[in-house]
């Protein structure tokens, strides 16, 4: 189960106290005589060709996963953020027809990845407030599909369940 609780009152603290720094520098400073007053001027020489680099690969950009759905007469919307492999926060938002958001009692949340038979991450969660329940973690550890499962009940719903997949980078 996840909960979100805030800090107690009285938590401990701790204090660090500021080192000083000192800096040997490996060479003497130069005389004022001996910076050149004047830009230098460009060489004769053609300047070298660049040669080609091959740059240590970068982390897949983040980009928020965000798709809506109907339940009955309730719209759930899912947002997954940053939306990459990883740790990530799932939020699933309840609204009505006329957009208000909707108190859902407790929601189950089930992840799948459809790329490889390896199980679902199942995920009981009580509502942060109305209309919005959440989990944070390594949920999609890696780049695919996946399969987000919600089954919730609400105000005039049974047992109402939404699906959505996504492709994660």
């Amino acid at each position: 189960m996840s909960s979100c609780r805030e800090g107690s009152r009285g938590a401990p603290s701790i204090t660090i106290a500021p080192t000083p720094i000192s800096t040997t520098l490996p060479f003497a400073p130069a005389s004022a005589s001996a910076i050149p007053t004047t830009a230098p001027q460009p060489s004769a020489s053609p300047a070298p060709e660049p040669t080609a680099t091959t740059l240590p690969s970068q982390p897949a950009p983040s980009r928020d996963l965000s798709l809506t759905q109907q339940a009955g007469k309730l719209q759930v919307t899912l947002l997954v953020s940053p939306g990459r492999a990883g740790y990530n926060e799932i939020s699933l938002y309840f609204f009505d027809p006329a957009g208000v958001w909707i108190t859902v009692e407790s929601v189950e949340i089930r992840i799948t990845f459809l790329d490889v038979k390896s199980g679902t991450a199942v995920e009981t969660v009580s509502p942060l407030h109305p209309g919005h329940a959440f989990i944070a973690g390594d949920y999609l550890r890696h780049g695919g599909r996946w399969q987000i499962e919600a089954a919730f009940k609400g105000p005039g719903l049974d047992d109402a369940r939404v699906t959505f997949q996504v492709t994660v980078p």
